[in-house]
């Protein structure tokens, strides 16, 4: 997915068979540098090239995406077959999608570095991940605002183009929910703000 980081054993190898093109000589400015500091040192400077730090940046936030995911999924499927089985456990689904995402990009960006505009990132995500966990509980998700005493949802759903009324299924319902269609919208926002390509159907994502 991400191309790896060249390592320090490959780069010393690299300059020593170029020496007279690169001017890594004797007294040259690139081995002055690995004698003094080490070639560690190198490694470390290579890191630091912007390119390399949006690679491993992407590859954080695209691990803790999926670590996320794999962890809330199963709890909110779980909860959401406790309230009222297909349906129930489709919301869930989701919900489990929305907050596992986000959970999963905040442990990516926590790596990604200090700088001013990575901070204001975090932040951004924690309090996403924050209000999410508030408004996605699973008492809000199935309250009297959503369904009847009779389990009869009392949100609309929108059909497609080309879909009839016989057409829809639980997964429409459960996407339809005012509140896991407002949750799901502001994740894949988000997710593109971070450079993060996410599936656009949630029952689609791999564990």
């Amino acid at each position: 997915m991400n191309a790896p980081v060249q390592n320090n054993e490959e780069y010393v190898h690299y300059n020593a068979l170029n020496d007279d093109i690169f001017g890594s000589a004797p007294n040259s400015p690139s081995l002055d540098a690995r004698r003094e500091g080490g070639e560690d040192d190198v490694g470390r400077r290579a890191l630091e090239h912007p390119s390399d730090v949006a690679r491993l940046r992407s590859l954080h936030v695209t691990n803790g995406y999926r670590e996320g995911i794999a962890t809330s999924k199963e709890q909110y499927i779980q909860a959401g077959f406790d309230e009222g089985y297909s349906l129930g456990g489709e919301i869930g689904l989701k919900a489990g999608w929305c907050l596992g995402a986000l959970e999963g990009m905040c442990k990516g960006i926590r790596q990604s570095g200090n700088s001013e505009a990575t901070l204001a990132v975090k932040h951004e995500a924690l309090k996403l991940y924050e209000d999410a966990e508030k408004e996605l509980k699973t008492e809000i998700l199935f309250s009297a605002e959503y369904f009847s005493t009779e389990g009869i949802s009392l949100f609309g759903v929108t059909l497609k183009e080309g879909q009839t009324e016989d057409d829809i299924d639980v997964s429409d319902v459960a996407a339809a929910h005012p509140l896991i269609a407002r949750w799901t919208k502001k994740v894949l926002q988000f997710a593109e703000k971070v450079a993060l390509s996410l599936p656009k159907r949630q029952n689609q994502v791999e564990c």
